[in-house]
Order: C-alpha cells, then structure tokens, then sequence
C-alpha cells in the first residue's frame, strides 16, 4: 500500500507515455477522496496518448474522511461513463471507525483473488443465494 500516487505512481506511468497497453494494479491510501474516472482521465489517460488497451484494479483506503461530502457507488461510477476501454465496477464501503474503502475495477476482472471484500461487494448484490 501506499500513499504517494501523487509523488511516485504518477510519474512513474508518465515516463512510460508510449505504452500501448497497461495492466495496473493499485492499493492505495488516499487523503480527501477516492480515485474516480475523472483522476484517472486527467492523469492517467490524457498522459498516455499511445495508449489502446487499459484495464486496473484500484483499491483505496480513506482514513478520517468528510463524514458530509460521502461519494456513493453511482458518484465514481457516472465519472466512467464515457470510458472506452472496458465496463467499470464500483464498490465502496463506509465504516464506523472513520474510515472508507473503495474499490473500482475493469471487467472482465483480470486478477485471481479479491482482498478486503464485504456484503456490499458487487457480486454479493447479484448473487443472492450460493
């Protein structure tokens, strides 16, 4: 985990512009806000210009967050709508103890495992009975 995508994530992708395609896998600690579609457009997408084939796994951590200004599923979830690459799945959970986790992922889901997942994890809403 780290919390430095500002300082060491970002510019380590941005010395890698003419990549063509990217599997990332981030875990994340962030300080006022998840990481949506519009960060990963400004920061991620519009950087790397070559690139035609992007699909990730972001899992964020916030820690003593605005207990006012809550961003819901559908909040990052709408910041992906004109995103070209693959659907987005959104999961965030909120928790008594002042802290927040959201995940948000391309699908298909690349990776062999899910960590840190709860009830309201997408595939527990759609599956209801195992």
């Amino acid at each position: 985990m780290t919390d430095d995508y500002n300082e060491v994530i970002l510019p380590l992708l941005y010395r890698m512009s003419n990549l063509e395609e990217l599997d990332l896998n981030l875990f994340l600690s962030v300080k006022e806000k998840f990481l949506d579609g519009n960060d990963i457009k400004k920061n991620l997408l519009n950087q790397m210009i070559q690139l035609n084939k992007f699909t990730f796994n972001i899992y964020s951590i916030v820690y003593c967050h605005n207990q006012i200004n809550l961003q819901s599923n559908e909040d990052i979830q709408n910041t992906f709508n004109d995103y070209k690459y693959n659907k987005i799945i959104c999961s965030i959970d909120y928790f008594k103890k002042r802290s927040s986790q959201c995940r948000i992922y391309s699908y298909p889901y690349k990776l062999k495992f899910y960590n840190s997942i709860t009830n309201n994890f997408i595939i527990f809403i759609i599956i209801k009975c195992i």
